[in-house]
């Protein structure tokens, strides 16, 4: 949020739409990484955080709030292929 450059002990990674949504658990456009005091404020001031969101990345808002009404099932299968792809580096976004 601050848009500091983070490494090390201070990098942190958190979900944008809650990890309980399945279908976007592994999505890499519901991740974003924070400095430690931001990613506090983002879990402490959701209402805030999601509309700094909201105008900082406005394609991924829309497509977040669309897909995360998607419930979908995996099987182990689809895990298998997802956990395969992203060793290989190609994109998992569904």
């Amino acid at each position: 949020m601050c848009r500091k450059q983070v490494s090390g002990s201070n990098c942190q990674w958190s979900h944008i739409v809650s990890r309980g949504n399945h279908h976007l658990r592994w999505d890499l456009q519901n991740s974003l990484v924070h400095c430690y005091y931001c990613h506090r404020k983002w879990h402490s001031s959701p209402l805030e955080s999601w509309e700094w969101f909201k105008n900082a990345f406005p394609d991924r808002y829309k497509y977040l709030k669309k897909e995360k009404n998607i419930i979908e099932k995996l099987t182990v299968a689809d895990l298998e292929e997802i956990l395969s792809n992203f060793q290989k580096g190609v994109d998992i976004s569904y």
